[in-house]
């Protein structure tokens, strides 16, 4: 296994239902998620929670999933634990396989908690109830799967460093890779409805569309800067930390590159990324020596630094945000997990079913979203089985309504003399925000 680890994302471095004419009817209605509230603490203040009893954890991904706390990955320990806002920690499941390197996170379209196993070689999802499945079937020997992210497709996307893919997973199981032309480590979801991925030791920012075409960028980019970590921030672009260029970087969804360094203390190693509910990208500096700063840049490139209530040698790592517009953030040396105080709000994300309705065997849904981020459907027979009857998502770049097709599967689709109990289940996770969702039962016909 490695013996360095970096990150938010860690690795060694090299309401109103109109009926359809007969073909709709409101089952239920549920709010997953309660609102959260905001954070009275001042700006840059941190707040520190000791992971008690668990020594070397190795914490990952962080991220903050439906029930409103924020979870986290920690691969030596190979455990995946969350802890709340008051700081309280408990496990999320007890049934990780043994040895599985646990390391990236996302929330799928099914509202389970995604994860990839590094040294199994898998991607394992977790349910609501803690039950954990592992998928290998599809996923080339010596993977070594990284990081993963909620696509705009409904799917899960994934690094594979160890054979240079990106890998899709979809809330069924099935794998697919596309091939790339590096070791590629962070992966997120783009404002444009594609995928952008970090190539470190080729000095590159890839992006791959939905239907797995692969382009990449180095223009701009200063020669051996090794971008690692990468995120969409609020301003429409992608922000990405430069590990050895000790810059950040911004590259527009046409490929535009621009860097930072102003403001960034020589030595200071930019490492995890993420948006703040606050407008602006936060990122964490474990130094040369695990130094302990979080730094803040505006959408103009503006650079603040933190580091008051940080402990010495902390080995500030990943980092997310949280419930109440703070962000967390990981300590690796100092094996504890910590929040800085953003001075705003968390950002509006309920999701809401305007109307749904039915053509033959898709199931057209539309939905009303409170700004920019990912909203996905999925459909599945209610009661609710394994097996997901359809699934999409689409990139929402402002407040609008947007309608959603879920094409539900040839197996699934109904009879013209039965109707069909669909349960769908509407996530959005807005950039710089925390997920949410809502459900409702609808019933179908086959037209």
């Amino acid at each position: 296994p490695p013996t360095t680890c970096y990150r938010r994302k860690m690795r060694p471095p090299v309401q109103k239902l109109k009926r359809a004419a007969g073909v709709v009817a409101l089952v239920g209605l549920v709010a997953l998620m309660p609102a959260a509230k905001s954070s009275s603490d001042a700006i840059g203040q941190v707040t520190q929670y000791p992971l008690n009893g668990t020594t070397n954890a190795g914490i990952a991904d962080l991220l903050t999933t439906l029930d409103g706390q924020v979870w986290f990955a920690q691969f030596y320990a190979n455990q995946i634990n969350r802890i709340s806002k008051t700081g309280q920690i408990s496990s999320a499941t007890s049934n990780l396989p043994a040895n599985a390197g646990p390391r990236g996170l996302a929330v799928g379209a099914d509202l389970n908690v995604w994860f990839t196993e590094v040294t199994t070689g898998a991607i394992g999802r977790i349910s609501s109830g803690g039950e954990v499945t592992s998928f290998t079937n599809g996923i080339t020997s010596g993977a070594q799967p990284q990081f993963i992210t909620a696509g705009p497709d409904g799917n899960l996307w994934f690094t594979e460093s160890g054979v240079n893919q990106i890998g899709r997973i979809t809330p069924a199981g099935e794998i697919k890779e596309f091939p790339i032309s590096n070791s590629a480590e962070f992966i997120t979801d783009g404002p444009d409805g594609n995928l952008w991925f970090t190539e470190p030791g080729a000095n590159q920012i890839g992006r791959i569309t939905p239907a797995g075409k692969v382009t990449e960028f180095s223009a701009g980019i200063t020669s051996g800067s090794y971008p690692w970590d990468i995120t969409a921030g609020s301003d429409g672009n992608l922000w990405f930390t430069e590990l050895k260029g000790n810059r950040i970087g911004r590259i527009t969804p046409q490929g535009k590159v621009t860097e930072f360094s102003k403001g960034i203390p020589a030595g200071a190693q930019p490492l995890g990324i993420a948006p703040g509910a606050d407008g602006n990208v936060w990122f964490t500096q474990p130094g040369t020596a695990l130094a302990n700063q979080i730094g803040r840049i505006t959408p103009a490139g503006t650079i603040k630094q933190f580091s008051t209530g940080i402990s010495p040698a902390a080995g500030v790592h990943g980092i997310a945000p949280g419930p109440s517009g703070d962000m967390w953030f990981g300590e690796l040396a100092g094996n504890r997990i910590g929040r800085i105080a953003t001075g705003a709000p968390p950002l509006p994300n309920r999701a809401r079913i305007i109307t749904a309705s039915t053509a033959k065997s898709v199931i057209n849904v539309s939905v009303r979203v409170p700004g920019a981020g990912i909203v996905s459907v999925l459909g599945e027979s209610a009661p609710a089985s394994s097996t997901p009857l359809c699934w999409n998502a689409q990139t929402a770049t402002k407040a609008a309504t947007y309608r959603i097709k879920c094409s539900l599967l040839t197996t699934s689709s109904p009879t013209n003399k039965e109707a069909l109990s669909v349960r769908l289940k509407v996530l959005f996770t807005p950039t710089g925000g925390t997920p949410s969702a809502t459900a409702r039962t609808v019933k179908i016909k086959k037209n």
